[in-house]
Order: C-alpha cells, then sequence, then structure tokens
C-alpha cells in the first residue's frame, strides 16, 4: 500500500502542544511535513500560558528527525493570528496545510453564562479559526494549493447542556467549512470539517474503550493531503469509526395554501425522512464527489483537481 507523505508541505496546527492537536502534529511530521505547533500553553479555559506543551512535541519530533518549530501566539485576535502567519511563512517560506484545531471550554448554564465567557469561547474557538484562515488564505491562494481541516464537535451538531458558548461556536465552525469551501475550490484551496470524539483534557468520557485519538488524527491528516478533494464536508470520527456528516432536508409538505392548521395536520410528512435530500451534497456520493472533483476544471488558468 502506498504511503501517504506531506514532504514538501508546511503545515500549522493550532492548539498543537497537547491532546488532539498533538497527535496531528506528531503525524503530520512523521509523514514528511515541517510542522508549526501553536500552543499558549492555556489552560482549559483559556486562562494563563505556558511554552512547555508546544515546545514539548516540538522536542519529539526533532528527536525522531523530523522539523518542527514551536510557535505561542494568541490566535483568538487578529494580531496574534497575523504574528502565527508571519512565523511561519519567515521560518519556513510557505503554509500549504492550516488544522484548526485550538479550543477552550468555559461551561456554564445559559442563565448563569456570562458576557466575557460567551465571548472568549466564541473568540477562540470560532474567530481564530477564522483569522488564521483568513491570513493564510493570500498565501494559498497565489501558490493555487491549500489544505484547510476545522475542528468542529458533536456539541456543535446537536447541542450539550451546559454549553451554549462552545456548541455556537463549533456549530459556526460548520457554517464557515461550508462557506469557505464554496470561495476556495476555485484557488485550490479545499477545506473541510472534523468532528472528533477522542481524549484530551477537554472530554472526559464514561466509557473510553476503544478510543484512539490516532484515529482521528489518521481522518485529519487525510483531509489535509494533496490527494484528498472533498471540498466542504464534515466528518464524524470516534473510535474505529470514520463517518460522513450531512445536513438533510425531508421531502417535507408542499401546500401553495399553507396555514397553522395544515402544518399541524401534517406534521408526519414534514418529519417523513424516507426521502432526504442532502444540498451540500449535490445528491451525489462520496465518492462520486471524488471523481467529479478530479476531472473537473477549476476558474483557474493553472489549477486542476
Amino acid at each position: 500500500m502506498q504511503e501517504h507523505r506531506f514532504d514538501n508541505r508546511v503545515a500549522i496546527v493550532t492548539g498543537g502542544g497537547r491532546g488532539l492537536g498533538a497527535g496531528h502534529a506528531l503525524l503530520l511530521a512523521a509523514r514528511g511535513a515541517q510542522v508549526v505547533v501553536n500552543d499558549l500553553g492555556a489552560e482549559m479555559d483559556g486562562t494563563r500560558q505556558s511554552s512547555a506543551p508546544a515546545d514539548a512535541v516540538v522536542a519529539e519530533i526533532t528527536s525522531a528527525g523530523g522539523r518542527a518549530l514551536a510557535n505561542y501566539s494568541d490566535i483568538s485576535t487578529v494580531d496574534g493570528s497575523r504574528e502565527l502567519l508571519e512565523f511561519t511563512l519567515e521560518s519556513l517560506g510557505r503554509v500549504d496545510i492550516v488544522v484548526n484545531n485550538a479550543g477552550i471550554l468555559r461551561d456554564s448554564d445559559v442563565a448563569e453564562l456570562n458576557s466575557a465567557d460567551w465571548t472568549k469561547v466564541i473568540d477562540v474557538n470560532l474567530s481564530g479559526p477564522f483569522w488564521v484562515t483568513q491570513h493564510a488564505w493570500p498565501v494559498m491562494a497565489a501558490q493555487g494549493y491549500g489544505r484547510i481541516v476545522n475542528v468542529s464537535s458533536a456539541a456543535g451538531l446537536y447541542g450539550n447542556a451546559g454549553q451554549a458558548n462552545y456548541a455556537a461556536a463549533k456549530m459556526g465552525i460548520i457554517g464557515l467549512t461550508q462557506t469557505l469551501a464554496l470561495e476556495g475550490a476555485p484557488l485550490g484551496i479545499l477545506v473541510n470539517a472534523i468532528v472528533p470524539i477522542g481524549l484530551s483534557r477537554m472530554f472526559r468520557l464514561p466509557d473510553a474503550t476503544g478510543i484512539r485519538n490516532e484515529t482521528i488524527s489518521a481522518a485529519t491528516a487525510w483531509l489535509a493531503h494533496e490527494n484528498c478533494s472533498v471540498n466542504g464536508e464534515i466528518f464524524w470520527v470516534r473510535r474505529d469509526r470514520l463517518a460522513q456528516a450531512v445536513i438533510g432536508l425531508t421531502k417535507g409538505l408542499h401546500d401553495p395554501a399553507m396555514t397553522i392548521e395544515s402544518i399541524f395536520s401534517n406534521l408526519d410528512k414534514i418529519a417523513d425522512t424516507a426521502e432526504v435530500n442532502f444540498p451540500g451534497l449535490g445528491g451525489r456520493g462520496l465518492c462520486q464527489q471524488e471523481e467529479d472533483r478530479k476531472s473537473t476544471r477549476l476558474n483557474s488558468s493553472h489549477i486542476t483537481i
């Protein structure tokens, strides 16, 4: 079986000093990528800072013969994310891959959630990925190539009590991903989202049987690879399962004279999932998407995928 490598590619992994982010950085580096490990070294709630987590991952990569650099910029701010990109370009000359993995938690029930905790979680988990991507965008566009993997959450897709701020940010990642995918495709920039359930400081699972962070890193690296032509999609990873998450529409109720009463009378038809359309997939399966994109010339004079 052919080994898929990342030689001559430069990757940024935010939140790469611990947990899932560290696993992503280690795998990309083991497969030949030069990796910028970005991590503030903060606590789970975003407070305090330390260079130790990023430094430790970089040391592990370099001791194994790979190349990595530590960066401690605060990606939740415009200036911090710009500093990260400037550092990457000055040090390594390009950026091919961005894994927007950094995240924090400040859990609270809705009634007690204060403005500072709402804003900070949105800044790190949603605004941060946007700022980092925005600064990387012109670089990727100029070279006609880029891969961006955004990290969402089951809390974003399905909600979670006590996490209104986190869930809102992570669902925002889904909309951001799909919009970036539309804008990026003509430029050779492909953008996807991953919904991981793994072991980290942020997640304590009642039953961790079979949980392997390596599975999540493998899926992330697949989406970051040049041979992956999937774009604008969401992938769920838990234990040994990789599945595509889809947002679909039922056939629903068609009623030109729709009233409150007709809606109540046709709830079974509105909710019937026997026929579901997936607008994001264009009615095609994943393998067909791959073939379509490989054979379709994008709106550029020099990019074909």
